[in-house]
């Protein structure tokens, strides 16, 4: 191995990593017409005794490279194939060469393929890989996994994925599932890993599908399920789609033998291709995963051991074979999310790249859209994308202005402009088929539209621009044929795409192979060897990375208001430069425009998970049809009405009264072009795109400063629903009430866990203040310091080290503390604690001595007061009150009680159990010291109480002092005018110094 290092060196530019090289035991210096004159390779150094017709030799060659080994391939030339393979070439290898002129064949005394016998073993299938690497280097990262906020949850070495795969492996294995389809419905993340290569482990065939969320349509379930006959579903929740059911951890077993998968055998069905009513099942092989991983590994340049990153679904191809089957053959870590996290808060993904420092990561061209135009500076400090060597872009046409603007907004945070690799694939191809390889290549092309529509290139400077797809690799023939003839067409001519080589999937489902070449039904030319795409040849229409089949959406549409006849609609793409959009044109023969637009948009959304951008109405017989009376959609994008696809940015006539429901009805009209939206209406007929409901509830997050989840819109019906679940408290974390420079100050939550008590006290502070609110939502702490913990995080994460003023209520005053003990514990500075009408001391720590002054101060103060309202008579009642007190006191602190908890445990009202559960953790709280100043707020009282100590119970635990202001008024009034506004304005004059 160091040996074939020290080669590495010597080869230099030689033979440049990642290039194909041809390998064979011998050749004369008589070289074709094509061939260079050979160069030698250090004769003295791979040879104990060199001589020029024994050396091996390197010869530049139209394929590639031709490396010569000499008659006797031994030690030496082992070495040089080694280095050549740590180099990253991708090696094909002769068992015997031909002299030019017809001169015998030369046959080596040991075939050159036995030097590279086991390579090709450990490689046989990508599990086999899997293997080999934990074998290796089993306590290498292999998956990470992050939760909706960027935080890793979990982790799994090699070793531990190998262990996992074979448990479950042979679970499958018991139910006789070898060679049977297996459905695979689970989210991003290690149980999808270590389920998916369990199946592939056993022989197992899985078929990946999206999970279905709540109020969501199964009806692609219901079709997959239909074509395959799988024999078992993988999920962790049941779907009623006729099939035995277990969760990822329920399938395991001992391990007990092992599949053998043949190179060429199936290894997993992909359903990205077809209709939802008629889906095709692509049929992937061993053999195709291996090639099209060599494919990608050449053309993005990546070594074994690189790191990866990926918010991709994965039941999509790109999610699935360039992260997760790429990682396993990389033997690289790859950082997987939900693409729910990244469309809620679009930095996550990049935050993720930048801080686990990845080579490669891509996406359709929709997310490098939303990224540069929906992530804040602020979100962008510290950003470091210098590492991020291979930003692909597929699966939907891409942008120009996409790719400009991106590389623009984020090359201040070290993002170059030579990584963005637009690529070109789809499934029947395994995945990729091109990818732009060389930085100093034409970007894109702007050529004539009305030569390009007759099939011609020719560069104009007012034309439309078609980004550079970049080469393909030796194994691949990519051919431009004419679409209907079939012939092949000459370079800077548009035709049909087709693909052949290794990568080619054997077909779909239960369908025959057709031709050759693989005909993609998209429309390119090859200009110097690189592929540029320029439409589609089928009508699909591409949202989002999501291949919708517009037959689909015809369907639906025709079925969703009873005055729409069959045959009536046509569903079609217009561009408006950056983005694809779906549209129908509607041929209306009765009934009001109004309410069919609504339950169209209804009705495409609840079924295809799609929002409608336009909708165009006709008069029967405006649609554009054939002789035979077939819908024309591409001429329906030329020659229809272009639709309004500008937003409005207010919602007219909304009866919303709730921020959070304004919030929601204004981005609502905004996404969908249409006002009057109301907080009563139902999510799904509103007609918005999965990624418009998840990254709309990542800006209501960012609106309001606490979470929001990123499913939130299956998960309540609309936005009031909504409004009110966060409202009880439903979700927990910080709640900014407004930013400015002055602060953090920070209102604790009551015993309750909501900040209801602080409602009057928040618009008092002016907005030169950064007030914020700890909400504790549902969330149940086992103790008040674990709670403090969590808050302590969370106020940190979003703002930094301080300085910090806490303030607490009644009981919960302890939280206020323990959590400015929490910040001080991590660095964080805390200036000041207030306390309104709580101390951190109950009964049974009070001194014996302070309960009789409290006792004897209490007994003259009521006997007064009765005296004076009820003269001499009063008196001995009042003495008695006061003595069944004082009992009741000395009771609870010989039996050592806290606070007495006069919540429910079992109640139905959350507020109740929650409340009860605080008061628990308050009584077992033992406080300890605290470095800053508490300020404590009270009012008279005629109970005993700890605040009428002369520190108010504070002074064991405020080391920079204790300061007491009495008030007028009782527990609760403080909390109202006027003394709330005078208690703002000393706590403001307070941190302000």
């Amino acid at each position: 191995l160091r040996r074939a290092r020290e080669d590495i060196e010597l080869l230099g530019e030689t033979i440049p990593a990642g290039t194909d090289v041809i390998v064979s035991p011998y050749l004369n210096h008589r070289c074709p017409a094509d061939w260079k004159e050979p160069l030698e390779f250090q004769p003295e150094r791979f040879l104990d005794a060199p001589k020029p017709s024994t050396s091996p030799c390197y010869y530049p060659f139209s394929r590639g490279h031709h490396v010569c080994l000499g008659r006797k391939a031994g030690l030496n030339e082992s070495v040089l194939l080694l280095a050549l393979m740590i180099r990253d070439t991708e090696l094909e290898f002769l068992d015997e060469a031909y002299l030019p002129g017809g001169a015998a064949t030369l046959r080596p005394e040991r075939p050159v393929k036995d030097f590279v016998e086991m390579r090709g073993r450990r490689e046989q299938t990508i599990v086999s890989r899997l293997l080999q690497v934990a074998e290796d280097n089993g306590d290498a990262l292999a998956f990470t996994e992050l939760d909706a906020k960027g935080d890793p949850v979990s982790r799994l070495t090699y070793r531990d994925l190998a262990q996992e795969v074979t448990r479950r492996s042979a679970g499958l294995l018991e139910r006789g599932l070898s060679g049977e389809r297996v459905v695979v419905a689970l989210h991003n993340g290690l149980e999808f890993v270590k389920t998916f290569f369990a199946c592939l482990h056993s022989g197992a065939i899985p078929v990946v599908v999206e999970p279905p969320r709540r109020r969501q349509s199964h009806q692609h379930l219901h079709s997959v399920v239909a074509d395959c006959e799988p024999k078992l579903l993988i999920a962790d929740n049941e779907f009623k789609v006729g099939l035995e059911w277990t969760t990822p951890v329920g399938m395991a077993a001992d391990p007990v033998q092992n599949y053998d998968a043949s190179r060429d055998g199936l290894a997993y069905l992909q359903y990205t291709s077809g209709s939802t009513s008629n889906p095709k099942g692509v049929k992937v092989t061993h053999s195709n995963i291996l090639a099209n991983n060599l494919l990608m590994r050449k053309l993005k340049k990546q070594t074994d051991g690189i790191t990866l990153v990926s918010w991709l679904p994965v039941h999509h191809d790109m999610g699935l074979v360039s992260k997760v089957l790429q990682s396993v053959h990389l033997a690289a870590h790859c950082v997987l999310m939900r693409p729910s996290a990244f469309l809620w808060k679009p930095s996550i993904w990049l935050r993720a790249i930048s801080d686990y420092r990845a080579h490669t990561s891509g996406a359709p061209n929709f997310a490098f859209d939303l990224a540069f135009r929906k992530i804040p500076e602020e979100e962008c400090a510290g950003l470091e994308l210098s590492c991020w060597k291979t930003a692909f872009c597929a699966a939907e046409p891409v942008r120009m202005q996409t790719i400009e603007a991106f590389c623009k907004r984020f090359s201040a945070h070290g993002f170059r402009r030579e990584s963005f690799k637009p690529a070109y694939g789809l499934a029947e191809f395994t995945l990729c088929a091109t990818l732009l390889e060389s930085p100093t290549a034409t970007p894109s092309l702007t050529l004539d539209r009305d030569k390009l529509a007759d099939g011609l290139v020719e560069e104009s400077p007012n034309g439309a621009h078609f980004v550079n797809c970049g080469v393909t690799d030796s194994t691949t023939e990519l051919v431009i044929r004419d679409p209907e003839s079939n012939d092949v067409l000459p370079p800077n001519r548009v035709g049909e795409i087709t693909l052949s080589g290794p990568s080619r999937t054997p077909g779909y489902w239960k369908r025959e192979p057709e031709g050759d070449f693989l005909r993609t039904g998209d429309l390119g030319f090859v200009k110097d060897g690189e592929l540029f795409v320029v439409g589609r040849k089928k009508d699909l229409v591409i949202i989002a990375g999501r291949n919708i089949h517009p037959e689909d959406v015809e369907a639906t549409v025709e079925a969703s208001h009873p005055s729409l006849n069959q045959g009536c609609a046509a569903a079609y793409s217009v561009d408006d430069g950056y983005n694809e959009h779906l549209v129908v044109a509607i041929e209306m023969r009765r009934g009001s425009r109004a309410e069919i637009e609504q339950a169209v948009r209804k009705s495409v959304n609840r079924d295809h998970q799609v929002a409608l951008s336009g909708i165009v109405f006709l008069k029967p017989g405006q649609l554009p049809r054939t002789s035979s009376g077939k819908i024309r959609r591409t001429l329906c994008a030329r020659e229809l009405p272009f639709p309004d696809l500008q937003v409005i940015e207010a919602t007219e006539g909304s009866t919303a009264g709730h921020p959070v429901e304004q919030f929601l009805c204004r981005k609502m009209a905004s996404l969908v072009g249409r006002s009057g939206i109301e907080p009563t209406v139902r999510f799904e007929d509103v007609g918005l795109s999965s990624v418009d409901r998840f990254s709309m509830m990542g800006d209501l997050a960012a609106a309001i400063g606490i979470p929001v989840p990123g499913d939130a819109t299956w998960l309540y019906g609309s936005p009031r629903e909504l409004a009110e679940a966060l409202d009880l408290g439903m979700t927990a974390g910080v709640q900014l009430f407004h930013a400015g420079e002055a602060g953090p100050v920070v209102l604790v939550s009551a015993i309750t866990g909501g900040t209801t008590w602080a409602r009057k006290l928040v618009p008092l502070f002016d907005k030169t203040f950064t007030l914020l609110g700890l909400r504790q939502g549902t969330e149940i702490f086992d103790s008040l310091e674990a709670m403090a913990t969590h808050h302590a995080g969370l106020l940190l994460e979003r703002f930094g080290q301080g300085p910090y003023t806490l303030v607490g209520y009644s009981e919960f005053v302890r939280l206020a503390l323990e959590v400015a003990r929490q910040l001080e514990k991590r660095g964080a500075r805390v200036d000041m604690v207030v306390a309104m009408e709580g101390s951190v001391k109950d009964w049974k720590q009070m001194p014996l001595k302070e309960m009789w002054r409290q006792f004897w101060t209490r007994l003259l103060w009521q006997a007064l007061e009765v005296l004076r309202s009820k003269g001499l008579p009063g008196i001995w009642l009042g003495l008695k009150g006061a003595a069944i007190n004082f009992r009741k006191i000395a009771t609870a602190r010989v039996k050592g009680g806290g606070i007495p908890n006069i919540f429910d445990p079992e109640s139905e009202d959350v507020q109740q159990r929650t409340s009860h559960h605080n008061l628990e953790l308050c009584n077992k709280y033992q406080p300890k010291p605290f470095n800053g100043e508490v300020v404590v707020y009270r009012v008279p009282n005629n109970k005993f109480s700890v605040l009428f100590e002369p520190d108010a119970g504070w002074g064991e635990v405020a080391r920079g002092g204790v300061e007491i202001v009495d008030l007028e008024g009782t527990h609760t009034s403080i909390l109202g005018p006027p003394t709330i506004e005078w208690l703002a304005r000393d706590i403001a004059r307070r941190i302000k110094g």
